[in-house]
């Protein structure tokens, strides 16, 4: 009846078995670039377009979860903590990387590395939202920590966690 649409490469990276709805919702947001950042509102002269993170430049998708000094550093602890080795590329690139590695069954160390990248991305833009309507920011050690706590929480909740590798278990603490 319908015309079929080709499937979204994106989809197993957004929709895997470890996801968290509200993450994967603003993962899938940032991906298309429709999250309000301030290059997306029309400028006049009471907006302020710069960073909320780090008071440089101003506000694109690219610059908040990538470029920006704190976003960069909050990458650098979550990669180094979940065992990531991902390159340094722009938004865009970085998802035509993951695109092309994914597969469609998945594995544990691939929910993990989505996993990570969906809740970096979602507590990046929670903190850019608390510093722009609340006037109120947290470290970057608490907000890697959040993170970490999060992932360890799914991996902890997944009904098949007995089949996480020894190694991923020891990584997150996952033992009983």
């Amino acid at each position: 009846m319908r015309a079929r649409k080709p499937s979204n490469k994106l989809s197993p990276i957004i929709w895997h078995p470890l996801h968290v709805p509200r993450q994967s919702i603003i993962l899938w947001l940032a991906s298309k670039g429709r999250l309000r950042t301030m290059d997306r509102i029309p400028r006049n002269a009471e907006n302020d377009t710069t960073c909320k993170l780090c008071h440089r430049e101003g506000e694109s998708h690219d610059h908040l979860f990538f470029n920006c000094g704190y976003s960069k550093k909050v990458w650098e602890w979550i990669t180094k903590k979940a065992n990531l080795a991902w390159p340094n590329l722009p938004w865009q690139g970085l998802l035509t990387w993951l695109e092309q590695r994914s597969s469609a069954k998945g594995n544990f160390h691939q929910w993990i590395s989505y996993l990570a990248l969906s809740s970096t991305i979602y507590h990046l833009w929670r903190e850019r939202n608390r510093r722009t309507f609340d006037n109120n920011g947290q470290s970057i050690t608490t907000l890697c920590d959040n993170i970490l706590t999060q992932i360890r929480t799914q991996l902890m909740e997944h009904p098949r966690r007995a089949d996480i590798p020894d190694l991923l278990q020891r990584i997150w603490n996952l033992r009983d």
